[in-house]
């Protein structure tokens, strides 16, 4: 007997606490959490393994200091309390050797971590009433470590939400979601240059009167979208004024309570006042895209050296070929400064040194100009023996991953080969160990859908299904078909791992199916190796295989050239001229009269599957792009 497990919990706090409000991932990826840059802040410290507890080479703005003493955690929240001094604190800066007089403090905390790169960042927050800030933020430093150490130089900021509760001046901060976007750009021995865009949205009320859920998705080096309470609010595309991708460099994250130098700073009374002088973080969740079907694996070491080719060179890599094969720093880059460029013929190499018969998993991130690029691994030896490979044929950076085992012989050559004619981009190269990861329950309440209508595709017997999953650990997938009578026809059970994913998947029939008869195609969402507890449910009735006479498979079916057929279908085996082309729901896509050769212009039809009728004579055939 199967049980519907029924989760005893408040409905808002599912929707306000658990869930999380991440955008639909893409097809074939799914959003995981990344650990790094999240926290539910229901301990009694600070997680001194992520966070500072104040900011790591900035004291604050005057007259405000940071002070760890200002953070506490009460209720489930993080709380930063701001106050008066008692005395004034001199503070002389030991970079340009100005004095400042702080009399106030506030708080920062900072990610230890600097690696937050592109993904989804979101806070919960309450802030406060006075004339401080109350912000999430991402930032990194110059790169080298100083202005002057690269020529020329640059810092990103993404500030997610800024705002001040007491800006009576400044209404906007204290009833919107107020964004920015920094590019701060220096030449050697020039002064700093900023270059912002920025944008906002309506809270729906006073930023201190309650919580709300401020968001951001860093979608690539040239594009953010904003969220307020899981809704998409604002998008800001940084200025490229600098660089074609202005904001490819990974950032540390920023919890912080300031002061401002166009804003009156806040009164004493204020200071004092417990009801207005603190900002409240109930949580603070990041994410990141991954395969569907890639499973989490425990940090371990990258194998690859120079796998970001940050030295600006082939350090480490060797190879052959290539017209050219070369680190370039443009706007192909997709994180930090530098990418591969490969014309084939020829490859990027890098020879490694790992573990026999060991598992590891392979990737990188992608994108191609023409043709379909190898990432692939080999022995090193004679026979230079073939581990594994994945192709890239995607226009847009992509992460890809395989996994191989290694031999007897743990020298190992990683590359990524471009035949004549084709060319891309590569960057980010890892290689790791595959081992367990622990297993971190992620914010998804478990859910079911199909984003897209399933279809039964006749000519291989076989249902084609789009399912939208949320699962908080792995689980699984079973998929059924059943008959009108409740009988099970054919099944089969599948990894869905823990994340929030859109998976394509099919389910072939290995029995003859009556085209008349009513079927249901049903997937459950329920435990691994438990198919008696289901989670979530989602099913699809067909009424029947054949909905109309317009899409009934006779026996007397055309001969169609090529199938699958991307630009036109040549025809043979029919006595009329007119044709009828509808898609598997039975609407009519395309009518006419054969040509001369007999051929039929396809380029107009979306891709998907498709039945023509010549006659009285019908095949099925499928439009690819």
């Amino acid at each position: 007997m199967k049980f519907n497990l029924i989760l005893l919990v408040i409905a808002s706090f599912f929707h306000q606490n658990l869930m999380a409000q991440v955008p639909a991932p893409p097809e074939g990826q799914r959003w995981v959490l990344n650990e790094a840059f999240s926290d539910e802040f229901n301990e009694t410290s600070l997680n001194e393994n992520k966070w500072y507890d104040h900011h790591p080479y900035w004291v604050g703005r005057a007259p405000a200091m940071f002070i760890p003493t200002t953070l506490s955690f009460q209720n489930g929240n993080l709380e930063i309390k701001n106050f008066k001094f008692d005395q004034d604190s001199i503070w002389v800066d030991p970079w340009n050797g100005e004095t400042n007089t702080y009399t106030m403090g506030g708080g920062a905390i900072v990610s230890k971590s600097e690696n937050a790169h592109y993904g989804f960042y979101e806070v919960k927050m309450k802030a406060s009433r006075i004339r401080m800030s109350s912000t999430f933020w991402l930032k990194n430093i110059w790169q080298g470590g100083s202005s002057n150490a690269v020529c020329p130089n640059s810092i990103t900021e993404l500030d997610i939400v800024e705002a001040v509760g007491g800006a009576d001046a400044h209404p906007d901060f204290m009833n919107k979601m107020k964004s920015n976007t920094h590019y701060i750009h220096k030449e050697c021995d020039q002064d700093q240059v900023w270059h912002s865009e920025g944008g906002d949205a309506s809270v729906g009320g006073h930023v201190s009167d309650d919580f709300h859920v401020y968001g951001a998705h860093w979608q690539n080096a040239n594009g953010i979208q904003f969220y307020i309470d899981g809704q998409p609010k604002h998008f800001i595309s940084p200025s490229t004024a600098e660089s074609d991708t202005p904001f490819s460099r990974p950032m540390a994250m920023h919890m912080v309570t300031e002061t401002y130098d166009w804003v009156t700073p806040p009164s004493t009374a204020d200071l004092n006042d417990d009801n207005r002088n603190t900002t409240y973080y109930d949580w603070v969740r990041s994410y990141y895209l991954l395969d569907v079907n890639e499973p989490l694996t425990a940090a371990t070491n990258n194998f690859i050296q120079n796998s970001g080719l940050e030295t600006g060179d082939f350090t480490n890599w060797i190879g052959w070929g290539g017209s050219p094969r070369e680190v370039v720093s443009d706007d192909h880059v997709y994180s930090g400064n530098y990418a591969i460029h490969i014309v084939g013929a020829g490859a990027p190499e890098q020879v490694v040194l790992l573990s026999p018969n060991t598992t590891y998993r392979l990737s990188c991130y992608a994108k191609i100009i023409s043709g379909e690029i190898a990432l692939g691994v080999k022995e090193t030896n004679t026979e230079e023996t073939f581990l594994g490979s994945i192709d890239f044929g995607e226009t847009d950076y992509t992460r890809k991953s395989f996994e191989f085992t290694t031999g007897d012989e743990p020298e190992v050559k990683i590359y990524f080969f471009a035949e004549n004619g084709e060319e891309g981009y590569a960057d980010e190269f890892e290689l790791v160990q595959v081992t367990n990861a622990p297993e971190i329950a992620m914010p998804f309440e478990p859910s079911l859908e199909f984003y897209e209508t399933p279809i039964y595709d006749f000519a291989t017997n076989t249902f084609l299904s789009k399912i939208e999953y949320r699962a908080s650990i792995d689980r699984a997938l079973l998929i059924e078909l059943t008959n009108n009578a409740g009988t099970i026809v054919d099944s089969k059970t599948i990894p869905a791992f823990a994340g929030y994913g859109k998976k394509s998947e099919t389910l072939p029939i290995n029995s003859q199916l009556n085209n008349n008869e009513a079927y249901t195609l049903t997937i459950q969402l329920i435990p691994t190796g438990n198919p008696d507890v289901v989670l979530a449910t989602e099913s699809f009735a067909f009424s029947s295989l054949v909905t109309s006479t317009e899409n009934q498979l006779l026996n007397t079916p055309l001969t169609i050239a090529p199938n699958p057929g991307r630009d036109f279908l040549k025809i043979a085996g029919n006595n009329s001229e007119a044709f009828t082309i509808v898609d598997q729901m039975g609407r009519v896509a395309k009518t006419g009269v054969l040509d001369t050769n007999n051929t039929i212009e396809i380029l107009d039809l979306t891709p998907g599957l498709y039945i023509i009728s010549i006659g009285t004579e019908k095949e099925t055939f499928v439009k690819i792009r």
